[in-house]
């Protein structure tokens, strides 16, 4: 089999704001793996240097490696196939995980086509399921501008889930928080700072501030390496605490489940490497009964099936696809109804 890595730069329909900058664009990959019988596969790289440590112009490096762990392989014909070679992938591209990813998607992708299976069905999920997204609000720069943008989005998706970026302005934050939780007392809240507090005095003085807003948790308060200050954390606040930035591997999901420091994961599948990973650490989550929900990269439209397909598979507490209002590619997909639900009837892989 051969490989091609190419960048895709993925335009953004609108700024998107959080702790640390401002996206345009999307700086992204495409993995191109073609099998021996010229079946063709593709997959999104999600590059973040906060998030999987990537940048888009190291990713085309790697194809050699790739093909290199493909080498014995014609074609894949099963998961089991898609296992060994990512164990493979996994050797010679360690840390890489968003081109982890993408080079697994190519694979389901194949195997896809030649199965006549889309990505759930491959998976083990063959009932219709339906799904609900939650709804993310990102930084915002008045209260006026968050009290339009919560309106519109709870008069017209009726979310059951909304997710605020928080840590550029606590006090502006906290207002839009109330607001939405005084107008409508059914929706489930929580909050998303991708490690904006640098201190956990910091961070217990804003969870406790939530406690009374109906907040469901607050995700990756502090830096991810900041362990002494997530154990003062969870010493001092009742605000369920989510780890997502410092959640990339199943060792690392043994440690924050063993040490009780984390009681949601966030999974993404550009942390985890793709979705064989992230079904070891769902694995570790049910064994130690931790909620876990599937997160994701802002992405284009081979990430976001390729999210959705396995967000069918699974029993997620919610399901963060924030790219469907972001990337123009994106907006108009068929399968997602207007109050925001996505069902089996159209998904990534054959029909």
């Amino acid at each position: 089999m051969k490989c091609e890595i190419l960048n895709n730069n993925i335009k953004l329909d609108k700024p998107f704001r959080y702790f640390l900058g401002e996206l345009y664009e999307l700086p992204y990959s495409k993995v191109v793996i073609t099998d021996n019988n010229g079946v063709v596969g593709a997959g999104e790289v999600a590059h973040a240097i906060d998030i999987n440590g990537e940048l888009q112009e190291g990713a085309k490096y790697f194809a050699p490696y790739v093909e290199n762990a493909l080498s014995s392989f014609l074609s894949v014909d099963s998961v089991a196939d898609i296992s060994v070679i990512m164990e493979n992938v996994r050797l010679l591209i360690a840390h890489n995980t968003g081109l982890m990813c993408g080079v697994e998607q190519a694979l389901f992708s194949i195997l896809s086509q030649k199965k006549g299976e889309n990505l759930t069905q491959l998976l083990g999920k063959n009932n219709d399921t339906t799904i609900f997204i939650q709804t993310t609000i990102p930084y915002l720069l008045s209260l006026d501008e968050y009290k339009n943008t919560i309106n519109k989005i709870v008069n017209e998706n009726n979310p059951k889930h909304v997710k605020f970026k928080v840590g550029k302005n606590l006090e502006l934050e906290l207002s839009a928080i109330q607001y939405l939780s005084e107008i409508n007392k059914m929706v489930s809240i929580s909050v998303d700072a991708n490690q904006a507090f640098d201190s956990a005095d910091k961070a217990i003085t804003f969870s406790n501030a939530l406690l009374d807003l109906r907040v469901a948790w607050a995700e990756q308060l502090l830096h991810k390496d900041n362990i002494t200050g997530l154990r003062e954390l969870k010493a001092k606040t009742k605000l369920p605490v989510m780890i997502d930035e410092g959640l990339h591997t199943p060792l690392e999901a043994e440690f924050y489940a063993k040490e009780k420091l984390a009681d949601y994961f966030n999974i993404k599948l550009a942390k985890t490497g793709g979705i064989l990973n992230a079904l070891e650490i769902i694995r570790i989550a049910k064994e130690h009964n931790i909620p876990y929900m599937l997160g994701s990269m802002l992405q284009g439209k081979l990430g976001i099936e390729y999210n959705l397909g396995f967000a069918l598979s699974q029993d997620f507490v919610t399901n963060d696809f924030f790219s469907y209002f972001s990337v123009e590619e994106t907006k108009n997909l068929n399968y997602i109804n207007p109050n925001l639900t996505v069902t089996s009837q159209s998904l990534y892989g054959e029909k």
